[in-house]
């Protein structure tokens, strides 16, 4: 199969890392013998994962718009953002090519209404579509690594 090679490139708006709530989110993840949450992480905490990934190069003023889209709208839901990459490169089998991941966590009921927000939200230089091969680019979302479940196609709307 071969392996994937990730490059790290700046779009203008630079990586963030909180180490605070980077540190919930690698408690929220690690396993713990028997269950149960472990004691450095606050009641009801989940992990959120956001990533934007596009086939294409976009340039940095679509990167550095739908970024801090997403931002805002975690922001707003009472998430603590742990760490923003850069934009991303990957080569090699992994999907999607071109991406801007996000780790953080809220509280359950906050996480929960914000991946519900995504799919009615509206998208500020974009719009939602229903065909996978009209989209510029996704954001997908979910509070499993493996498991982005919550995804909206978007495509660019010339202003």
């Amino acid at each position: 199969m071969g392996g994937c090679r990730t490059e790290t490139r700046d779009f203008g708006l630079p990586a963030y890392s909180d180490s605070l709530a980077e540190t919930v989110v690698r408690a929220l993840l690690a396993p713990r013998p028997g269950g149960g949450r472990p004691g450095s992480t606050p009641p009801g905490a989940t992990p959120l994962f956001v990533q934007i990934g596009s086939v294409d190069s976009l340039g940095d003023p679509v990167w550095q718009a739908i970024a801090a889209q997403v931002t805002g709208r975690l922001q707003r839901a009472g998430a603590s953002i742990g760490r923003r990459t850069a934009l991303l490169k990957t080569t090699g089998p992994c999907f999607p090519p071109y991406h801007v991941d996000f780790e953080g966590w809220a509280d359950s009921s906050d996480a929960a209404a914000f991946l519900d927000s995504l799919a009615v939200a509206s998208w500020e230089g974009f719009a939602p579509v229903e065909r996978r091969s009209a989209r510029s680019l996704f954001v997908q979302a979910g509070t499993s690594l493996q498991q982005l479940d919550r995804v909206i196609d978007l495509r660019r709307v010339p202003r």
